[in-house]
């Protein structure tokens, strides 16, 4: 597509900020939607609903994203409302104390806003990496 798009591109005559506006169009239509380089793309079929199907209509997953997240979740444990206080490692696994009590797990993934983050709400044992560290809190020396 890039190749097709460059030829075309060149018999225009576009000035400066006419480039600037195709390149912005084409980064919003086809870059990210694809999640790709225009590279890859085939001119002749990127938009004949060949990678859609017979519809046209957006149908990677007609039924929503979280298909995604459901199909890879499928054999884990996932606790939501659970208030997480403490994430320790330990030989073999994971220590993880909340108010339902201690999880034992081999690994653990932890989402939580930036703000309990900041706040410290969580501890980690051991620390957070410094890199991370220096991530939440841009503008305190950590030691």
């Amino acid at each position: 597509m890039r190749r097709a798009v460059r030829r075309r591109v060149a018999d225009l005559n576009l000035d400066a900020f006419e480039k600037d506006e195709l390149t912005f169009y084409l980064n919003a239509t086809y870059t990210t939607e694809w999640g790709a380089d225009l590279s890859p793309l085939s001119a002749r079929t990127v938009d004949e609903g060949k990678e859609y199907g017979c519809t046209g209509e957006d149908a990677f997953l007609p039924d929503g994203y979280d298909q995604a997240a459901a199909h890879l979740a499928r054999n884990l444990t996932v606790d939501v409302g659970v208030v997480v206080r403490r994430v320790a490692l330990r030989r073999g696994g994971v220590l993880v104390d909340t108010n339902a009590g201690p999880i034992r797990a081999r690994a653990v993934v932890v989402t939580v806003p930036l703000g309990v983050l900041k706040r410290e709400g969580i501890e980690f044992v051991p620390g957070l990496p410094r890199l991370h560290e220096r991530a939440i809190h841009p503008w305190v020396l950590v030691c």
